[in-house]
């Protein structure tokens, strides 16, 4: 239910469906759910289209499933879970890097994924949405990090959502929120409601 939101909240801010089209990120992409919504729901868009013939949708799914999707995750095993859970929902294809997204590596960072030199490109040319779920072990760094990391990745219109503990939101953090705003623009907060991640399995 937390994926989905995030691809409603997606498009609904962008002001357009998801699409073969879309390149959508998250820098710690964990078992990799909000990659596997975004590209469920590319998918669905893709198939519910009335302005792409029968021919080409399978053409332009294999090309979501090649272009649309870009991860990074730090744990090598979570990586690997990211991986064989991608490969599950007949993904397979997409750009995941193991490595600290925080801390660019020379090589198979977002950079060379998006084929730029500096980071002035990515104005034109970055990801057109990220979506994180930052975590929250206490290492060393934290959430407004993770996010003002994502923001940087996207283009001069992209849209970023991200999911963090109310804690975030004291007044203790305005310091490194005024930071996120100098560059970017805030458009919602939602307040979630409580034990949002306990399930049935809890």
């Amino acid at each position: 239910h937390i994926t989905d939101l995030f691809c409603d909240l997606a498009e609904y801010f962008y002001g357009k469906k998801l699409s073969q089209n879309t390149k959508v990120l998250d820098i710690c992409t964990g078992s990799g759910g909000f990659l596997i919504s975004a590209l469920r729901r590319i998918n669905d868009n893709i198939e519910n289209s009335e302005e792409i013939n029968e021919n080409d949708k399978k053409t332009a799914k294999a090309r979501a499933r090649k272009d649309a999707l870009i991860g990074n995750e730090l744990s090598r095993k979570m990586f690997v879970l990211a991986y064989v859970n991608m490969l599950f929902h007949k993904d397979g294809s997409s750009q995941l890097c193991n490595h600290d997204g925080l801390k660019l590596s020379e090589e198979g960072d977002f950079r060379n994924i998006f084929k730029m030199d500096d980071a002035d490109e990515f104005i034109d040319k970055g990801a057109d949405i990220g979506m994180i779920n930052p975590p929250y072990d206490g290492s060393e760094y934290d959430q407004l990090q993770f996010i003002s990391a994502m923001l940087s990745y996207l283009k001069k219109d992209g849209i970023g959502i991200a999911i963090v503990p109310v804690s975030n939101q004291g007044i203790s953090r305005n310091t490194d929120k005024a930071g996120i705003l100098e560059k970017h623009t805030l458009l919602a907060s939602i307040l979630m409601p409580p034990n949002l991640f306990w399930g049935p399995c809890n």
